[in-house]
Order: C-alpha cells, then sequence, then structure tokens
C-alpha cells in the first residue's frame, strides 16, 4: 500500500531548509562586510564552509519539490521544474541584488524564488487530495451508521456476524472500489485479520453482534483485543468497531467508556447499531435413533 503523504512533515521540512538557507546567505554577507577589502584565508574558508552548507540545503530542497511532484504525479509539472534547474547550470547558490527606495538594497535567491513557486503549487493540490479523502470518510461513516436501516429494508435479520459483514461489504464494495476482505495486519509475532478495510482510506472496520448483555461484554473485549493488536499498523491508520445490538443493551457513552481505556483508542471509532436479530442454536443431532 502506498504510505500516506505527511504533508505537515513535508512543508515544515521545506520551510526549515529555506531557513537554513538564507541564514547562510546572511552568514556569507555579514563575513563579506566586515572582513577587510583583502579577505584573510581564516575568513575565506569560513565563506567557503558557508557555500558547503548553502548548496547541500539548496540541492536538498530540489530533491524535496522533486519528490513531491513525483509522488502526486504532477509529471508536466516536473519536467517544468526541470527545465527551470538547468537554466541554472549547476549555480544554484547564485544570489541577485535588486535596489529600492533608491537607496536600499535587497538581495534574493532566484533559486529560493523557484522553490517557493512549486511548494505552493505542491500546497494546492494536497488541500484538495485531503478534501476529496475527508468526504470519502463521511460517505464511509454514514454507510456504516445505516446498517441497521439497510438490513431492515432488505429484510435481513441477521443471525451471527458474518450476516451483518456481507452486507456492510457489498455496500462499501460499490462506493470504494478499494474496499477487501479478511486481509492481513503484520505484526512481528503474529498476523491480524480485520473484516473489511479500504486501503485508500487506510480504515479498517470490525464487526460484533450481540444478542445479550453477556454477549455484549464478549465483544468488548474483543475490541480491546483488536485495539492492542491493530496499533501501531502503518497502512492502517483509521479503526471502526460496529457493535450490532439486538436491544439497547447499554448507551453509547457507557460503551465508549468502557472501551477506550487507552491513549491509542483515539484512532478508533465506536458506532452502535440497534436492530432485529437472533442466534440461530445449533441442535445436537440424537443418535440413538440411528442406532
Amino acid at each position: 500500500m502506498k504510505k500516506e503523504f505527511n504533508y505537515s512533515i513535508y512543508h515544515k521540512r521545506i520551510d526549515d531548509d529555506i531557513s537554513k538557507a538564507l541564514t547562510s546567505f546572511e552568514t556569507i554577507q555579514t563575513i563579506n562586510e566586515y572582513a577587510n577589502v583583502d579577505i584573510d584565508d581564516e575568513a575565506r574558508r569560513e565563506i567557503d564552509r558557508e557555500y558547503e552548507v548553502l548548496e547541500f540545503k539548496l540541492n536538498d530542497l530540489r530533491l524535496k519539490i522533486i519528490f513531491g511532484l513525483e509522488y502526486l504525479g504532477l509529471n508536466t509539472l516536473l519536467k517544468e521544474f526541470s527545465d527551470s534547474i538547468a537554466k541554472f547550470n549547476g549555480n544554484l547558490t547564485e544570489w541577485e541584488m535588486e535596489l529600492y527606495n533608491d537607496h536600499d538594497v535587497y538581495y534574493y535567491s532566484p533559486f529560493i524564488n523557484l522553490i517557493s513557486q512549486y511548494k505552493n503549487v505542491i500546497t494546492f493540490q494536497i488541500e484538495n487530495l485531503e478534501g476529496n479523502k475527508s468526504h470519502d470518510i463521511l460517505i464511509l461513516e454514514r454507510i456504516l451508521n445505516s446498517t441497521g436501516t439497510i438490513l431492515s429494508e432488505r429484510g435481513i435479520t441477521p443471525h451471527k456476524e458474518g450476516d451483518i459483514q456481507k452486507e456492510i461489504y457489498l455496500n462499501l464494495r460499490y462506493a470504494f472500489t478499494e474496499t477487501i476482505k479478511e486481509f492481513k495486519i503484520h505484526k512481528i509475532v503474529k498476523n491480524y485479520v480485520p473484516d473489511i478495510g479500504i486501503k485508500n482510506l487506510e480504515s479498517a472496520i470490525e464487526v460484533k453482534f450481540a444478542c445479550s448483555k453477556e454477549d455484549l461484554k464478549t465483544c468488548i473485549d474483543g475490541i480491546k483485543s483488536d485495539i492492542l493488536a491493530y496499533y501501531g499498523s502503518k497502512d492502517w491508520t483509521r479503526f471502526y468497531a460496529l457493535i450490532y445490538m439486538t436491544q439497547p443493551f447499554f448507551t453509547y457513552e457507557q460503551l465508549v467508556a468502557d472501551i477506550d481505556v487507552t491513549e491509542i483508542t483515539k484512532h478508533w471509532r465506536i458506532i452502535p447499531i440497534i436492530g432485529k436479530g437472533d442466534r440461530v442454536k445449533k441442535q445436537k443431532i440424537s443418535t440413538k435413533n440411528l442406532e
């Protein structure tokens, strides 16, 4: 699965690199201004070191922009960026001077200006993608919250978790093309298998079925185990525990209070559903008449 683009970290690192590059340039300017006309060897070595730092940071910025454009599949912009970089002829540390107010001098980096322009493009694209994902999550949660109504309208009375899982899976499959079931979340010692997943939303769903308070207590224990089992997954970051109850055994607040035992549950959402249902008890087959 393609790992989610963490734009906040990406954005911060670009801003940090720009800040460090500007600091290096200011250091170089300060040394030039306060050194003698004939810069001594020590000052020259310090300038050379700062230029090395500056060149490293600017090249790092170049690679970060290329990564962002490639990740988002913006191939036309990537080519335009590469063409613009080529015009520098390898001299990314070049700075230019402008005069304003008739006497004030303003120094700027054409390369950093270019980086800022493409960073803004990436920002716009990411905001659009995040907006689409938020919309998809709202649709997902709306479908899950409608489970009771969906089963009722189809005349389905569930007798086991599998009956509910099947209908949820069928509905989600039509809404989200990357819906899967019985997939594995890999851990060091053991692999865990959630009921349903939507890969592009990094969302996994567990379905529980309770016909009594004792059933519900078992469901809660199972959810607590799932919370610990799935914690730390890099591919699955959002989890839903859908609890289908045949009676309102407990309120939503009571369920959340009992399940929310650790900080890691912030990645989980509890969805209680109340609807018709019962468990079909397995009948014992007598062997007396078979003898």
